[in-house]
């Protein structure tokens, strides 16, 4: 009894962290002295050191990254919500790092469109790097990353003008581009819902099998 009391309490830990709430965390990170020389706007490597070395000015939460555009036209390509809070109401001048898990439903190339710099981590290794200001550019991963579950790690600068964001996954076998999320629900394999009640059943007879003999 004991045994099964163990199991079912493992079972309903998983259950229920399959409803569990998830979000990319958005931090902006501004400075009032920032201008268009300021070394943390021209190179994504003192942009994410000043990250590690910051707080930042103010945090969201997004399920999902969309593309923006942070100068005066606020959101561009059909998109009618800014997730994220101006720094300080400056569009020009700031960066922004966003973490947070994903899910890849299939194996799938990683991609972004950026403006300016980009550094692009998953599970801690870089899939993007366009670390000087550019014009929005696409960029696609040369990696495959494996259905299932990811960390992201992005630092992204604007220096001046337009600033634009779009992380998304493209399978391996084609199709259309989707964005990557931060999926409300965990996705839990099938086979374990099936093998659970055959698991169940089995220490059943276990019990019954080692019931005394009356």
């Amino acid at each position: 009894m004991k045994g099964m009391n163990k199991f079912l309490g493992i079972l309903a830990l998983g259950l229920a962290a399959s409803t569990a709430n998830a979000a990319f965390v958005v931090d902006i990170y501004d400075n009032a002295a920032w201008g268009f020389s300021t070394p943390e706007l021209n190179h994504t490597t003192p942009a994410r050191a000043y990250v590690d070395a910051n707080s930042a000015t103010n945090s969201y939460s997004s399920e999902t990254v969309n593309f923006y555009d942070y100068s005066s036209s606020k959101v561009v390509n059909g998109f009618a919500t800014n997730y994220w809070p101006h720094a300080l109401g400056n569009d020009n001048t700031f960066i922004a790092h966003v973490t947070g898990d994903f899910y890849l439903s299939v194996d799938s190339y990683v991609g972004s469109w950026s403006d300016d710099g980009i550094d692009f981590l998953v599970d801690s290794a870089a899939y993007i790097s366009r670390p000087n200001p550019h014009a929005p550019t696409f960029d696609l991963s040369s990696v495959v990353l494996l259905a299932g579950w990811h960390t992201l790690d992005v630092v992204l600068y604007e220096r001046t003008g337009a600033a634009a964001l779009q992380l998304f996954a493209e399978a391996v076998s084609g199709g259309a581009r989707t964005l990557l999320h931060s999926p409300n629900a965990v996705p839990i394999p099938a086979a374990a819902f099936l093998f659970a009640p055959a698991l169940l059943g089995f220490m059943g007879l276990r019990r019954k099998a080692k019931a005394p003999i009356a």
